[in-house]
């Protein structure tokens, strides 16, 4: 017997039943259904801020904070910073500039699809 994780689990309910699951009388009419969908989730962590020392990018600390950020599946994880400027972004279509209304410079986007506050 193979033994599916909850991730290969869910890979094949969805692939079985296309994301609908469907109930059906004895005539063979839908009686009742249930959709089924993939929630995304996010972790909402610190400061870009704690990136940064009295030379600049701590390097080693970001690198370590992408490759957790990366490690985790099914999960996004983004500072506060981040968020923030998705946000006012979404409100006012266009990126922070000179980091208005944070007390920061703006935000440049940082290898590896982040960004850091310099």
């Amino acid at each position: 017997m193979v033994s599916l994780s909850s991730k290969q689990t869910v890979e094949a309910g969805l692939e079985t039943w296309k994301g609908r699951l469907t109930s059906e009388d004895s005539e063979g009419r839908v009686t009742d259904y249930a959709i089924l969908v993939r929630p995304r989730s996010y972790l909402v962590v610190g400061s870009l801020t704690q990136f940064s020392d009295e030379h600049g990018v701590a390097e080693k600390r970001y690198k370590c904070f992408e490759n957790f950020r990366r490690s985790l599946m099914g999960a996004e994880v983004l500072t506060y910073d981040e968020l923030f400027a998705r946000a006012y972004y979404l409100v006012y279509g266009h990126g922070l500039q000179d980091g208005a209304g944070t007390g920061r410079q703006a935000a440049r986007p940082a290898a590896g699809g982040g960004a850091l506050m310099v």
